[in-house]
């Protein structure tokens, strides 16, 4: 059995790999607020969401969930912007 390495899932699999690495990059440089910020919707987008209103609602909900996790629960900091340091 073979696998068709120039298929639509396979690119899209490759695609969401990508966005995964530019998030921990963005992560690195820009905090976490920001990378998530452009890590969330785009992902979203290569999921096949196209609503502009349950994009920002699920990034701003996500982005919200785990700063009331990390930071006000468990007295973590999230990662700050190292870029401007």
């Amino acid at each position: 059995r073979t696998v068709d390495l120039h298929s639509v899932p396979v690119r899209i699999a490759f695609l969401g790999a990508a966005i995964a690495i530019a998030f921990a990059v963005l992560l690195t440089y820009f905090g976490f607020i920001a990378a998530t910020a452009a890590f969330v919707p785009a992902l979203m987008l290569l999921m096949g969401a196209r609503s502009p209103v349950q994009i920002s609602l699920t990034t701003v909900g996500v982005i919200a969930v785990i700063w009331v996790f990390f930071v006000l629960i468990f007295n973590n900091e999230l990662p700050p912007p190292s870029l401007f340091e």
